[in-house]
């Protein structure tokens, strides 16, 4: 990715999908404020409308490149959580258990948290959280092979789209 143009995969009315590029940010941090793909897509929404918000639906670690959904309006806080309920009920351990947003200590904002994890902790499995505000990102990592992951992402969507 050049300096400010963006690896767009995907764009409709409803989100944009952006290859992030490794040792970027895709959030803020206290130290690092615009050198973040999320303050880029922000840019490049404002350029189109200067009321257009985006709103992160997972993010990468700075090192990692791949694929980051931004959805486009506040009807994602409500997808988030049903996102992350689908990755707990389709895990292949604990899948009974039905994730609540929860105040934590440390954190500001309620947070959703949902592992299949054989070890507390393990990114090995499928696992996913995130904040309860905005921008509204769900954290997933994990997955022994592509086709765990694969899965467990499709199940997360129809869990969605099917409680309308």
């Amino acid at each position: 990715m050049k300096k400010d143009k963006l690896d767009i995969i995907y764009e409709d009315k409803y989100i944009i999908i952006i290859n992030k590029p490794s040792h970027m940010l895709t959030i803020s941090t206290e130290s690092e404020k615009e050198k973040t793909l999320f303050h880029k897509v922000i840019m490049y929404e404002k350029r189109k409308n200067k009321n257009n918000k985006v709103f992160i639906v997972h993010r990468l670690d700075k090192d990692t490149s791949g694929l980051v959904i931004f959805a486009k309006n506040q009807e994602v806080k409500n997808k988030l959580i049903k996102y992350v309920e689908g990755n707990q009920e389709y895990s292949a351990i604990d899948n009974y258990v039905q994730p609540i947003p929860t105040d934590m200590p440390g954190y500001s904002d309620k947070i959703i948290m949902a592992s299949g994890s054989f070890i507390q902790g393990s990114s090995i499995e499928i696992s996913c959280d995130g904040p309860i505000r905005s921008p509204f990102i769900a954290y997933m990592q994990g997955g022994l092979t592509y086709q765990m992951g694969r899965l467990a992402v499709i199940n997360a969507v129809r869990k969605v789209y099917e409680e309308r």
